[in-house]
């Protein structure tokens, strides 16, 4: 759970692959987003997507950090 809403962070990883789907990163401080990175790089996962369930801002808090580090594309239901 990240940001003052609580939302929940979802994984979805292939675990021979590593190829990892991040959903609802709501990471909002710097240090919540490095606690991500963290997480994927201690388990050797290759963040390829992040998704948002919708675009309420709780969702979308730290996507650009994500897009960045991560340089991975970036979807959402409308």
């Amino acid at each position: 759970m990240f940001n003052p809403y609580q939302t929940n962070c979802y994984f979805l990883t292939d675990e021979t692959s590593g190829s990892t789907v991040v959903i609802d990163s709501g990471c909002y401080s710097r240090s919540e987003c490095e606690k991500i990175k963290h997480l994927a790089c201690t388990k050797d996962w290759h963040i390829e997507q992040l998704l948002a369930t919708h675009l309420h801002i709780d969702h979308i808090f730290g996507a650009q950090f994500m897009i960045e580090t991560f340089d991975c594309p970036f979807g959402a239901y409308k």
